[in-house]
């Protein structure tokens, strides 16, 4: 299968961050969930350093190519299932991540860090430990 970027994957791809040529961002934000597409484009024109990314809906995660390699990644997932996210969380740090925090459009609401070698931070449950370190080292195992 090949695997393609998820959209406004190219900017990103090539380096730069809302069309400034060798500017990489400072952050990369997957938007996942109700209305991801939205506040995606939203974020395009107005955020500055920042790269938008998009997890469309009813894609798994592991079908993209995500641009993110030594990149901080947020997830800002609205009605996501927390498998859906952990699903998430696994493609981007296989594809690279530096570090991804999970956060919800709740600006009170919990945040959630995960880190290459598996270690979660924040409010998480054994169960949840448990799936994501099943998900990161199962392909590591294959």
């Amino acid at each position: 299968m090949t695997h393609r970027l998820p959209p406004f994957g190219r900017e990103l791809a090539a380096g730069r961050t809302l069309g400034k040529p060798g500017r990489p961002p400072l952050l990369v934000v997957v938007f996942a969930g109700a209305d991801a597409w939205t506040r995606a484009k939203a974020a395009h024109r107005r955020l500055v350093d920042v790269a938008p990314l998009v997890l469309p809906d009813g894609e798994p995660p592991g079908r993209f190519a995500w641009p993110v390699h030594e990149q901080v990644v947020v997830i800002e997932a609205e009605g996501l299932g927390d498998l859906r996210i952990l699903e998430l969380v696994r493609a981007l740090l296989l594809a690279g991540a530096a570090v991804v925090a999970v956060v919800t459009p709740d600006p009170l609401g919990p945040v959630w860090l995960y880190e290459p070698d598996g270690s979660a931070w924040g409010e998480h449950s054994v169960v949840e430990r448990l799936v994501l370190r099943e998900l990161l080292y199962a392909e590591v195992q294959a």
